[in-house]
């Protein structure tokens, strides 16, 4: 193994790494954000001053800024 002293395999979350999700999900609706879970998303089209977020189900949202928390297999059925 080779040695990766000072490389960020050393380093860990002292509280895990969900704790930094929760910590983003407080800050965000402090600030008067929303998160949508469970929103199956299908296209996500953006332009220099935002990005809009079309579902499934018909909805579309409208935001300055867009978090993305799913794995690469899943992002690949979203067109953009």
């Amino acid at each position: 193994m080779m040695n990766t002293e000072g490389g960020l395999q050393s380093q860990k979350f002292v509280k895990g790494t969900q704790h930094m999700s929760f910590y983003l999900e407080t800050e965000i609706k402090k600030k008067g954000g929303k998160i949508f879970y469970n929103s199956f998303v299908n296209k996500i089209v953006q332009n220099k001053n935002e990005v809009s977020v079309s579902t499934r189900n018909g909805v579309t949202y409208n935001a300055n800024y867009l978090i993305i928390a799913a794995p690469p297999t899943i992002t690949k059925k979203i067109h953009f």
